[in-house]
């Protein structure tokens, strides 16, 4: 079976944006933050910032979060973060 987490360095992997879905639904405050870095960065910043977490999240797919952060948002006034 074919591993989902990228290589990029030897023995260090990246998660992907699954592990990251997972992490947030499990760790409050990293939910709190993904969702002000939503709101405050570019799809590039984000991508970056992920990146400097430990995610592998391309630009492409935070291009797409960043286009749906107003219902991303609708989670945080429903009191998911």
């Amino acid at each position: 079976m074919k591993s989902v987490h990228k290589k990029i360095e030897k023995g260090v992997t990246m998660k992907n944006f699954i592990d990251l879905m997972i992490d947030v639904a499990k760790d409050e405050g990293l939910g709190k933050e993904c969702i002000s870095k939503l709101h405050e960065s570019d799809h590039t910043e984000l991508s970056a910032w992920l990146k400097g977490k430990g995610y592998e999240v391309g630009e492409e797919e935070c291009k797409k979060l960043q286009e749906n952060k107003g219902d991303i948002k609708k989670l945080s006034a429903l009191g998911y973060y």
